[in-house]
């Protein structure tokens, strides 16, 4: 951010003439807490893939083997230390049911970072992801997007190739993808970590972007009004003439 401070008229006492007084423009700027950070989180993906146990594997380090199919769309906070910087996170896990697919775009609104999560034991939840990441281009177009594919204990059920994943993701220009498994907890917090770090370098980017845009504008801002001032003066001295 900036702030822009006008200075008050001051005379010139060394020439004493009929100049008109000088204005400047100081532009300050105020720098950015890199110290603390807070972002919204959202899971998304078909019934099934395993977006709540990937989130509480997450929060509380824990997993159930009984499947229960998420009803509402809930969140769940949660406080890091990461590299020196304290990170709030409000993670949502919303509903994969199709049903509640019009519903559940209103809640990835304004998301700083969305978890793609499919099944690598069903190809159908793969095919799927396209529509996903669309969603979340069209409604929260800031958002950095991370594909998860979950399930990777079971090697022998496997659907889907590593190879066909990063194809995917090289085609629609994805950060990254991450392997995972809720179960055993294999890649669950460097997914969230890498993540986290990409907001980060998203967030301080925009925020110098829009600085030096808003130096720009003041910059501006401040010719016109010296330009204001100077011919302000030559209407002055030609006034001041004798007849």
């Amino acid at each position: 951010m900036s702030k822009i401070k006008k200075s008050k008229n001051t005379k010139n006492n060394k020439n004493n003439d009929n100049e008109s007084n000088e204005n400047s423009i100081e532009i300050s700027h105020l720098s950015e807490n890199n110290n603390y950070y807070k972002f919204k989180i959202t899971l998304l993906g078909d019934v099934g893939v395993g977006k709540t146990s990937i989130l509480n594997r997450y929060i509380n380090s824990s997993f159930n083997e009984e499947y229960k199919s998420t009803i509402n769309v809930e969140f769940k906070v949660k406080t890091i230390l990461l590299e020196d910087m304290k990170i709030d996170l409000k993670i949502w896990d919303t509903v994969g049911q199709e049903k509640f697919h019009s519903i559940t775009k209103n809640y990835y609104r304004d998301s700083n970072g969305v978890f793609i999560i499919f099944d690598l034991t069903k190809k159908k939840t793969f095919l799927k992801l396209k529509k996903y990441i669309n969603d979340v281009q069209e409604y929260s177009n800031d958002a950095q997007i991370l594909i998860l594919g979950n399930k990777k204990d079971l090697i022998n059920e496997r659907e889907i190739k590593f190879d066909d994943i990063q194809n995917f993701s090289n085609n629609n220009n994805l950060i990254e993808f991450r392997e995972i498994s809720a179960k055993s907890g294999e890649g669950i917090n460097e997914a969230f970590n890498f993540l986290i770090k990409e907001m980060i370098n998203y967030k301080n980017n925009h925020f110098r972007e829009n600085s030096i845009s808003f130096n720009s504008y003041n910059n501006n801002i401040y010719n016109k009004i010296n330009l204001s001032f100077k011919s302000n003066k030559i209407i002055s001295k030609k006034e001041d003439k004798c007849c």
